[in-house]
This record gives structure tokens, C-alpha cells and sequence, in this order.
């Protein structure tokens, strides 16, 4: 049974087992949040949004299907949490990552460039992201301004 091209404009957090991740700089910080408890918030969640790029640098021939994201956290000192490959927190399973498919898989080849961008957008109601990938000049951008991929945002 078909999925639907929408399927291809979700991210989707998954257990990973089985990939192969061609590029020779690994995983990349894209947004950083900091908490502090005594400083006023913006109602308008505005501060939240978030927008970056980051190039990668193709190691072999492959096919690319989309972009897997991580996540880490220093929560108290030298105390963190992560389901990024080299920082894992031991024994962790309640975490998995979160996969950009896009909607056309991507040949490249060794040495090859691309540029992952993402968005993390907002409005009264709901937090969503949008992402581009970009290789050789081809681009697509990815979800929608009625995302399919919504978080009910407190308000």
C-alpha cells in the first residue's frame, strides 16, 4: 500500500538499523535552545524559530534518501544525554532520531557537495519544519506552508 507523496513531506522519528551515512563529517549541530529559568519568554514563540545550513562532503558513490537528525543535551554540568553516534548515552532507548525523507533519491558521487537547510517554523498554533536538499544546483524544498508534520504549540 502506497503512503502518498505526504509521507515523503513528514519527517519521521525511527529506530534506525540498517544505513549508511557517506559523509566524511558525520553529525552536525544545526539549532541550539538554551533555558533559562528566571529570563521572560516571548509569548509569540518567535525566539524559537530557527533557520541553518550545513554542507556535507560525499566520501563513496551513493545514494542519498534523505537526512537523518540527532540529539543532544547538556542538562547540569558535566552531566548530557544523546543519541548522536559518538557522544551515545549507554543503555538509552526511550530516543531515536528523526529522518527528512526527500521525495527523490540523490546520486552522488565521491567528493561531491551537498547542503542540507532547515527551518523550524511557527505560527499561533503549531511548530513544524521545512528542509531543503541541495546537490549540483537541483533543489526541492520540503513541507509546506499547511505543514503535514505539526506540534500543538501552547499558547
Amino acid at each position: 500500500k502506497k503512503l502518498g507523496e505526504k509521507f515523503l513531506e513528514t519527517p519521521l522519528v525511527v529506530y534506525i538499523h540498517s544505513a549508511y551515512f557517506p559523509a566524511v563529517q558525520g553529525a552536525q549541530p544545526l539549532f541550539t535552545f538554551d533555558h533559562y529559568p528566571n529570563k521572560k519568554i516571548d509569548p509569540s514563540n518567535a525566539h524559537n524559530r530557527r533557520h541553518t545550513k550545513v554542507d556535507f562532503t560525499m566520501t563513496i558513490d551513493a545514494v542519498v534518501h534523505g537526512m537523518a537528525g540527532y540529539f543532544y543535551a547538556d542538562l547540569y554540568g558535566p552531566i548530557a544525554i544523546s543519541i548522536v553516534k559518538e557522544t551515545y548515552t549507554q543503555d538509552m532507548a526511550s530516543w531515536w532520531p528523526i529522518f527528512f525523507p526527500i521525495m527523490e533519491p540523490i546520486f552522488v558521487q565521491k567528493g561531491d557537495k551537498i547542503t542540507f537547510s532547515i527551518w523550524r517554523c511557527d505560527d499561533k498554533h503549531y511548530v513544524w519544519y521545512e528542509w531543503l536538499l541541495t546537490h549540483e544546483g537541483i533543489s526541492t524544498i520540503f513541507s509546506t506552508p499547511r505543514p503535514a508534520y505539526q506540534c500543538v504549540s501552547e499558547s
